[in-house]
């Protein structure tokens, strides 16, 4: 399975990162710091995941 060339694992990764983006625009650098990445690092994993996940469906037995 090679995911450099799926490229909806690579969107998966920019969608997931963009939401982290805003919260850090809102929030800047203030208290909320660490639930921006804590958001970023769940949206990451959850995109990885899915990219996996539909990947390993797609491919052929």
């Amino acid at each position: 399975m090679t995911v450099r060339g799926k490229p909806e694992f690579w969107l998966g990764i920019v969608g997931a990162s963009l939401p982290v983006g805003v919260l850090l625009g809102i929030f800047g650098a203030g208290v909320f710091w660490p639930v921006a990445v804590l958001v970023a690092v769940v949206a990451m994993t959850l995109a990885v995941v899915r990219a996996y996940q539909d990947a390993a469906r797609s491919r052929p037995d």
